[in-house]
């Protein structure tokens, strides 16, 4: 048999041993999608997509099932002119080990700069916001005039991520579509509504 057949079997062999061990996440008794904060927790002049979130699979590498399951396009818009808005995005790994080492390699990426963007830094308004979390990671910028901010946080094998505009320039001079003071409370919602829902599950 020549080397070539040889490892060629090898890999029929070893694909489908690896699809057959696709694992799951652990069972939820709720839906990914419950874990995004509503509509009221912005201000009046904010407003939810109405297409809602979508929900997909990240696949592992071989074709071995899903490294993690990803929900996103729920939407937030400031309706006012300059127009602004945001998204949440919500992942489930299949072990909470899992997530924390993917949390890693994503906050690199969700925090990264160019050069038309300054260093991420936590404003002293958002010093005191501490969630009730394994890792979580928060901060704004400029990007050009505008400043936008994010928070990143896991929750056992659930990774959840809020980016969102907090001010724009306009013709009169900068608009601030969302105050340090909101957007605490958008934060503490989120990590409100994530917690219940795992501790739900103990009760």
């Amino acid at each position: 048999m020549s080397v070539l057949a040889f490892f060629g079997l090898i890999a029929l062999v070893a694909i489908p041993r690896e699809i057959s061990s696709a694992r799951e996440p652990p069972q939820r008794p709720f839906k990914l999608e419950e874990l995004f904060i509503e509509e009221s927790v912005f201000p009046h002049d904010w407003r939810v997509d109405p297409g809602g979130p979508g929900k997909a699979c990240i696949s592992a590498p071989l074709g071995s099932g899903c490294r993690s399951y990803y929900a996103r396009n729920l939407f937030y818009s400031f309706t006012e002119n300059p127009r602004g808005g945001g998204l949440q995005e919500i992942h489930q790994y299949l072990s909470a080990e899992e997530a924390s080492a993917d949390f890693q390699r994503l906050e690199k990426g969700w925090f990264s700069i160019n050069d038309f963007q300054t260093e991420w830094r936590i404003p002293y308004e958002l010093e005191g916001v501490a969630p009730q979390v394994d890792q979580f990671i928060l901060g704004c910028h400029y990007y050009g005039e505008d400043e936008q901010c994010q928070f990143a946080a896991r929750y056992e094998e659930f990774v959840v991520r809020i980016h969102l505009d907090r001010s724009r320039m306009a013709h009169e001079g900068m608009v601030e579509l969302l105050s340090y003071s909101e957007l605490t409370q958008v934060i503490r919602a989120i990590d409100n509504k994530v917690m219940e829902m795992l501790e739900s599950e103990q009760e």
